[in-house]
C-alpha cells in the first residue's frame, strides 16, 4: 500500500464527503461481484458516463475532453486515497482488500461494516420501507459506545419513535423513568415553560443513553448519543443533542456532566475533519471506529450473537449480495 494521504481540513468536509461516498459505491459494487471485482475501474466508468460530454465542435469537444480527464483521474486518485485510509484504520478488520485497482471483499464476522455501509448509500433512511435502518443504527450505536466503556455499562434506545414496536420506552418521560430506576440520578421535573411542549416532545437529539455504574452511589458516567445518518449532511448535525434542552425536563443534571457522543455510520477518515468533528459534537464514533469496537477479540461473539443475523436481513434490504464470514 502507498503512503496514506490526508490533505483535508473541516473546511473541505463537503470534498471529503463526496470522496466518501464514492469509495462506499465502490464498496459495494465490491460486494455485489460474485468474482474479483474492478470495483473503482466500474465506479470510474460510471462517473466517466456523467461527465459525458455535449455535441460540440472538435475543437471545443477536446478541451472540454481533457478537462473531463483531468477531473475523472483526481476523482479516481482520491477515492483510491480515501479507500487507503479506511485499510489503514482498520487493519485486519477492513472487509475488503485493494489489489491493483480492484476491491476483493471478504465478509465480516459481525456485518457492522457492511451495516454502516448500506444505511450511508441507503436512498432514504427517513421515510419508507428503509427507515428501520436508522432505528436500528440507534440501537448497535449504544450497544457499540456501551462495549466501548466496558464492564458495568448499559444502555437504552432513546431515540424517537419507538422501535421496536413493542418497546416499553415510549416516551421521553419513559426514558427519564428508566434512567431513574436503574440510576436514581435522573428525575422527571419539567420546568414550568417546558409543560407547554410536553406533547410535541419527541428525544431532544438524545437517540441513545450509555452508562457506566462502578457501585450503587450517585456520580456514574453519562455518554448521551446523537446519531446521524444523513448521506451527505451528516456534518450540520453536530449541535442537535444539547444539554441545555434535556435539563429543561429534568430536576437536575447527574453531578459528573454527561458527555456528548456523536455516532455517524459514514467513514470520517480525515484526521483533521475528525478532530474538528470531536470538538464540535463530542465523543466521535463513524463507521471505522464502530468496527472496530464490535470486532475486537473480547467484544465480536456479544455482536456476532446480538445482532449479526438482524444486521444481515436488513443490510441486505439495500445491499442484496452481503453476506456473513
Amino acid at each position: 500500500m502507498s503512503e496514506v494521504i490526508d490533505t483535508y481540513s473541516w473546511s473541505k468536509r463537503v470534498v471529503a464527503t463526496s470522496d466518501a461516498i464514492n469509495a462506499d459505491q465502490a464498496e459495494v459494487e465490491a460486494i455485489k461481484q460474485t468474482v474479483v471485482a474492478t470495483a473503482i475501474a466500474m465506479h470510474d466508468e460510471r462517473i466517466a458516463e456523467e461527465l459525458e460530454l455535449e455535441e460540440n465542435n472538435e475543437d471545443t469537444r477536446l478541451d472540454e475532453q481533457i478537462k473531463a480527464d483531468v477531473e475523472l483521474d483526481s476523482i479516481s486518485g482520491r477515492i483510491l486515497e480515501e479507500i487507503e485510509r479506511r485499510a489503514d484504520l482498520l487493519g485486519e478488520y477492513y472487509p475488503f482488500k485493494l489489489d491493483e485497482g480492484s476491491l476483493i471483499y471478504t465478509p465480516s464476522r459481525t456485518g457492522v461494516y457492511e451495516f454502516c455501509l448500506a444505511v450511508s448509500t441507503a436512498p432514504n433512511v427517513t421515510t419508507g420501507p428503509l427507515v428501520e435502518l436508522a432505528r436500528y443504527f440507534e440501537i448497535l450505536a449504544g450497544d457499540a459506545v456501551c462495549h466501548y466503556l466496558g464492564e458495568g455499562s448499559k444502555f437504552l434506545r432513546s431515540g424517537a419513535p419507538t422501535y421496536p414496536a413493542n418497546s416499553a420506552i415510549k416516551t421521553f418521560k419513559d426514558v427519564i423513568d428508566h434512567l431513574n430506576e436503574h440510576t436514581s440520578e435522573w428525575e422527571w421535573a419539567p420546568t414550568i415553560d417546558a409543560e407547554a411542549d410536553l406533547e410535541a416532545i419527541k428525544d431532544e437529539g438524545m437517540d441513545f443513553v450509555a452508562w457506566k455504574t462502578l457501585d450503587r452511589r450517585h456520580g456514574r458516567l453519562f455518554v448521551l448519543g446523537q446519531c446521524a445518518c444523513g448521506r451527505t449532511d451528516w456534518h450540520t448535525k453536530t449541535a442537535d443533542l444539547a444539554l441545555e434542552r434535556i435539563q429543561r425536563w429534568i430536576r437536575e443534571l447527574p453531578p459528573v456532566i454527561p458527555v456528548r457522543a456523536f455516532v455517524t455510520p459514514h467513514n470520517v477518515t480525515a484526521a483533521k475533519i475528525f478532530r474538528h468533528l470531536s470538538r464540535l459534537a463530542g465523543l466521535s464514533f463513524d463507521r471505522v471506529r464502530l468496527t472496530s469496537i464490535t470486532s475486537t477479540p473480547t467484544n465480536v461473539e456479544h455482536f456476532v450473537n446480538a445482532h449479526s443475523q438482524h444486521l444481515l436481513r436488513i443490510t441486505q434490504l439495500v445491499i442484496s449480495n452481503a453476506r456473513l464470514a
